[in-house]
């Protein structure tokens, strides 16, 4: 009937299924009573029921998928069998603050983020965007992207008072669940933004860091020497020169013999 009281936070990954009105009430207590939530959406069909919480806090999904554009000898490509790739953070957010502007997350089709009509007592921050050279297509295998380039929100971060209660809740929503999943999960950043979303969701702030990159041992191998090089190396800098060398000594003890 209710999230039980001591859970720090709850985790609603890629929902399918339709949301009965009782498990509806008892995430929105666990709102109100200042929970935190982390969420992420697989498919642009939110079930029923979850769509009136994300429309409460102040979100929904954005009908096409987002890629970059690849600069290639051809020109600018858009390849929707590639990874989405973000490099911008919110520097404001505890969950991304610690990413330096180098590092890059890795989605697989994610939409896009959307504001909708929210009551002024929640804040969003969009903690994790694309680069400006990012675009929207309708369909995945359509070649023309709608509108220009530009950066487009991909997990967002909501804090604020959920209807009428008296104490704040957190909710991190990402628009992708397969960043998280075991092809992508260590690849780049995409661990650390998991983990820090839910120790942020759970009041750990002292647990929200970077990962250390482990050590790799890098290997030469040397390859054998080609013929060109040993013909160099053997006739030109060894069989040659000796006949020259004895020449010019003959020729040092022939002069010498001779004016002795």
């Amino acid at each position: 009937p209710e999230i039980p009281q001591d859970a720090d936070a709850i985790v609603i990954a890629a929902p399918t299924q339709s949301f009965q009105d009782h498990e509806v009430k008892a995430i929105e207590n666990y709102l109100k009573r200042g929970g935190g939530v982390f969420t992420a959406i697989e498919t642009l069909k939110i079930p029923s029921g979850f769509q009136k919480i994300l429309t409460n806090v102040g979100l929904d999904l954005e009908k096409y998928y987002i890629f970059n554009v690849f600069n290639t000898p051809m020109g600018q490509v858009v390849n929707a069998q590639s990874p989405t790739v973000a490099v911008v953070y919110s520097p404001l957010s505890e969950i991304t603050k610690v990413f330096g502007p180098n590092q890059m997350t890795v989605f697989r089709q994610p939409h896009a983020l959307k504001e909708v009509p929210h009551s002024n007592q929640i804040k969003i921050d969009y903690i994790v965007k694309t680069p400006e050279s990012s675009v929207a297509l309708a369909e995945l295998d359509s070649a023309d992207y709608i509108g220009k380039p530009q950066s487009y929100n991909l997990v967002a971060e909501v804090k604020g008072k959920y209807q009428d209660s008296d104490k704040e809740f957190s909710m991190v929503v990402s628009s992708d669940i397969d960043f998280m999943t075991n092809i992508l999960l260590y690849q780049n950043l995409n661990r650390d933004l998991a983990l820090n979303s839910i120790s942020a969701l759970a009041k750990d702030i002292d647990l929200i860091s970077v990962t250390p990159k482990e050590t790799v041992a890098t290997k030469m191998r040397l390859s054998p020497p080609e013929f060109a090089q040993f013909f160099k190396f053997v006739v030109v800098g060894l069989f040659f020169p000796l006949p020259l060398i004895f020449m010019l000594i003959s020729l040092v003890l022939w002069f010498r013999r001779r004016h002795a």
